[in-house]
């Protein structure tokens, strides 16, 4: 199953259209912020803390860990201010699924 993982650092109005945009997956968002107390109040998205201010690959690889922990199968690491269009989840999906063997990574062009 896809789970998707987004740091957050400070980028909150950007951060909100991130996380609606990841529906329907479940999401993980590790607050990676100075203070903390991030609250998202959406279905299917879980807040996680990291040691604050730990940068982006601490922060993701907190957010990969923990859902590797729920039973991720599939990851999709999506900065906090990235709102992936419609149907670019599932065009990643399908590239995965028609082309990826094994531990693979998959990514949009940009």
């Amino acid at each position: 199953m896809l789970w998707v993982v987004i740091p957050h650092h400070s980028r909150r109005e950007e951060l909100n259209e991130a996380v609606k945009a990841s529906h329907p997956w479940p999401t993980i968002v590790v607050d990676d912020s100075r203070n903390g107390g991030l609250r998202l109040d959406q279905p299917n998205v879980s807040v996680v803390r990291s040691d604050g201010e730990q940068g982006f690959a601490r922060a993701a690889n907190r957010g990969i860990m923990e859902a590797e922990s729920r039973g991720a199968s599939s990851i999709l690491l999506l900065n906090d201010d990235a709102v992936p269009r419609p149907g670019m989840i599932e065009s990643l999906l399908q590239a995965m699924e028609e082309h990826a063997e094994g531990d693979s990574v998959v990514g949009p062009v940009l």
